[in-house]
């Protein structure tokens, strides 16, 4: 499976706490729908939320959250980071782009970025959970970023969890 995508993993944060991160951005709810859909590509007008009771996830494949850095420094976002954790990974294999950004207390401690193979961007030191992954043989990529993001938050993909989907108007 191609992946083309990105989820942010916030602990101990409701799912609709994560849709501020959108900004002023209309939302609307329109369903319940699989994690095979909230895991793909589209519609790119999309997002998914879903928690388990300790990790709130937000799947965005328009990346908005990633793409915009200013998304992750507004109050609304200091109100749902501080006092917790948060990751982002993005995974767009058909630029073969994979990336990470970790969160402690409303602060990025950690961030890897790697695009065809090398590392574009660094934040931090490797953490203990990063380094306990391997790098398969054709460098980083969509498993590499998952077992990082297992490594760190424990999540692993519930295909039987329902999201509900929201349209994003941009």
């Amino acid at each position: 499976m191609g992946w083309n995508t990105s989820a942010l993993f916030v602990r101990d944060r409701t799912p609709e706490s994560l849709l501020s991160l959108l900004g002023d951005a209309p939302i609307e709810a329109v369903g319940e729908v699989s994690a095979e859909e909230a895991t793909s590509s589209f519609p790119a007008d999309r997002v998914y939320v879903q928690s388990d009771g300790s990790w709130a996830q937000l799947w965005d494949p328009a990346a908005r959250v990633v793409l915009d850095p200013e998304a992750l420094m507004t109050i609304e976002a200091t109100e749902v980071l501080l006092g917790t954790v948060a990751l982002v990974v993005l995974v767009f294999s058909t630029s073969d782009t994979y990336g990470f950004w970790y969160y402690e207390d409303g602060a990025l401690t950690r961030c890897g970025v790697f695009s065809e193979g090398e590392r574009v961007e660094e934040v931090g030191e490797p953490l203990p959970a990063e380094t306990a992954v391997a790098v398969g043989p054709d460098g980083v990529d969509e498993d590499y970023i998952f077992s990082v993001a297992h490594a760190l938050t424990g999540q692993t993909l519930d295909l039987d969890a329902p999201f509900a989907a929201y349209t994003v108007e941009d």
